[in-house]
């Protein structure tokens, strides 16, 4: 999460809040293919994050800019 909001203490801090509560929410879960489908889930929001947010700030001439590294 920190990769993909940076310096955002809001986001990061809302992202681990939500983060925790679907795994609470599937602490139980002992099925193998219910687990295998939570993991997929995991991996797809970790590749969204990684791969396929953006994050702009407001720059001084008041417009909204990012950095694009690869």
């Amino acid at each position: 999460m920190q990769k993909a909001f940076g310096n955002d203490k809001f986001a990061l801090k809302n992202a681990r809040i939500e983060l925790k509560k679907e795994f609470v929410k599937s602490k139980n879960v002992v099925n193998n293919n219910e687990l295998t489908e939570l993991y997929k889930g995991v991996e797809e929001v970790d590749e969204m994050l990684n791969f396929h947010l953006v994050q702009a700030s407001l720059n001084q001439r008041g417009n909204y800019g990012m950095n694009i590294t690869f």
